[in-house]
């Protein structure tokens, strides 16, 4: 399989319907084949090397006091060469309440791919409206090749009003051990195509310095550390959908 055939199989992801509102903001800077603590959780790129549990929690401060969270539990199965990974989520926005549980499926293909699958359940809670419930799906892949690293995420709501797929791409690039930049392209439901570009430097084995940069316009900046099995990140966010929030992630590994 090569890059070229990856890229027109894109073309073909599948459609359907789409429900449920979905309000930009909480993980808006993060994309797949980011370097953050976050993007790993959220979008795998690789075979996790061992169990984990991953954390995180951002705040909204100028939306009502909004918030959101995020919880996983991964397992990598090494005979299978493939990962499983719990997770759930709470979105909360004045008299919005959003909730997901999810079941990451992922797979290693050789040396170069790596293919995840993710059903999810979504609990919608709207004063006016009521509870509604809906099903989504997500798709993604990883593709390595020498320093470069392509990644595709696709998300699809399934029932309800017809709306376009969620879609995200990156292009990273590893300059060395201690520098990498990356193109993201992300495509949100009643959005237009926007692009962010991402630097991560890591001037050694446990830190690292995150920045993105998006046309919104909106930027974000973090810190990552590692301290024993832990690994932990404070980020601060701002872009215009979700004004200035901070980002907290911490992740445990054994």
């Amino acid at each position: 399989m090569n890059l070229r055939f990856m890229l027109i199989s894109l073309f073909f992801f599948p459609g359907g319907t789409s429900t449920a509102q979905y309000l930009p903001g909480l993980w808006s800077f993060h994309a797949p084949g980011n370097g953050g603590l976050v993007s790993g959780m959220l979008y795998p790129a690789e075979q996790a090397p061992r169990p984990f549990v991953g954390a995180a929690f951002t705040t909204l401060p100028g939306l009502s006091f909004a918030g959101s969270g995020f919880l996983c539990y991964h397992q990598p199965l090494a005979k299978l060469e493939a990962d499983i990974q719990w997770s759930a989520a709470f979105l909360n926005i004045g008299p919005y309440q959003e909730y997901a549980f999810k079941v990451l499926l992922g797979r290693r293909f050789g040396k170069s791919l790596f293919v995840t699958l993710q059903p999810e359940y979504r609990q919608l809670r709207i004063r006016a409206y009521g509870i509604r419930s809906t099903l989504a799906y997500s798709v993604a892949l990883a593709y390595r090749q020498g320093s470069w690293l392509f990644s595709f995420y696709g998300k699809q709501q399934v029932g309800g009003e017809v709306r376009s797929p969620f879609l995200q791409m990156a292009w990273n690039y590893k300059f060395s051990e201690k520098i990498r930049l990356g193109l993201n392209l992300k495509k949100l439901p009643h959005f237009s195509w926007q692009t962010l570009f991402s630097l991560d430097y890591a001037p050694d084995k446990k830190q690292s310095f995150h920045l993105a940069i998006s046309q919104g316009p909106g930027c974000l900046v973090g810190y990552e550390r590692l301290r024993g099995q832990y690994r932990m990140r404070l980020g601060l966010a701002y872009s215009v959908n979700g004004g200035m929030y901070p980002e907290n992630a911490m992740s445990y590994g054994w």
